[in-house]
């Protein structure tokens, strides 16, 4: 080989070379990308090239969180009903008395109204009607006595007589419901009294109307005629007087007239 031809050659392989170890440089100087042929310098040379990181995005939008809707104060069933189209599902927990609430009603729930629902159900407790107050037992108690323990327990109290025979006179022969039930406040027992042959008419002058038919009444009698009268010393509604008079013997059932003060 002469020569010139060798020195062709150096030359060629020269700047193949020279362009192999330049073209990183060049490409990255004028911005062009790099072929997925082409290998940085640093790997020609044994360096560890780090790995090219993918582009970053937008974040994946987070999905929506369902809240507890308020469902206190409503009926259980009628709830369910209500968010059976949304998949919600109402659990009972439990039960409560609670004698301000109809029976069903929720009083609380679990999650609290507006609180995050990790899932689509609800617990709650509702309302359940109030076992009621326990009848004391008035049976042979004096009829008065027994009136006023009834009463104190929130009873409304009604009474009967019937008569004594063999029970004393003034005592409570039956009671309903009998001792030991269980009645809701305010609801009604009823009493009878042992009424002798006979009984004696009460003072019920200088006493209102209403406290003179409460005692007329408590004695097994009633109001009779009841007539009004204009008095310049007592107020309206105060008994003058009465007939059968105080101390009189009358059978039960009775009615006492009364003399009664004009209203003022």
């Amino acid at each position: 080989m002469n020569d010139a031809l060798k020195v062709i050659l150096i030359a060629a392989v020269t700047s193949a070379v020279v362009q192999l170890l330049l073209a990183p440089f060049v490409h990255q100087f004028y911005g062009y990308p790099m072929q997925a042929a082409e290998v940085p310098v640093a790997a020609a040379v044994g360096e560890t090239v780090p790995a090219a990181r993918p582009s970053a995005g937008p974040p994946p939008a987070a999905a929506p969180t369902m809240t507890a809707p308020n469902i206190q104060g409503m009926p259980v069933d009628e709830a369910r009903e209500a968010f059976r189209s949304q998949g919600i599902v109402i659990i009972e927990d439990g039960a409560r008395e609670d004698d301000t609430a109809r029976v069903g009603t929720i009083l609380q729930q679990r999650p609290l109204p507006g609180a995050p629902m990790a899932a689509k159900e609800i617990r709650v407790i509702v309302a359940k009607a109030p076992q009621g107050i326990e009848v004391p037992n008035v049976v042979g108690a004096e009829g008065t006595v027994a009136r006023k323990k009834l009463e104190e327990a929130g009873f409304a109290v009604t009474v009967d007589r019937a008569p004594a025979g063999e029970a004393v006179p003034g005592s409570v022969v039956e009671q309903q419901p009998p001792a030991g039930a269980h009645v809701a406040k305010g609801g009604k027992v009823r009493i009878v009294v042992a009424q002798a042959a006979t009984v004696e008419v009460p003072k019920v002058t200088r006493k209102k109307l209403p406290k003179a038919r409460a005692m007329l009444e408590e004695a097994g009698l009633a109001v009779g005629k009841v007539r009004q009268v204009e008095d310049p010393e007592l107020s309206g509604g105060t008994v003058l007087r009465q007939s059968p008079k105080a101390g009189a013997e009358a059978r039960p059932g009775d009615r006492v007239d009364l003399v009664v003060v004009a209203p003022d």
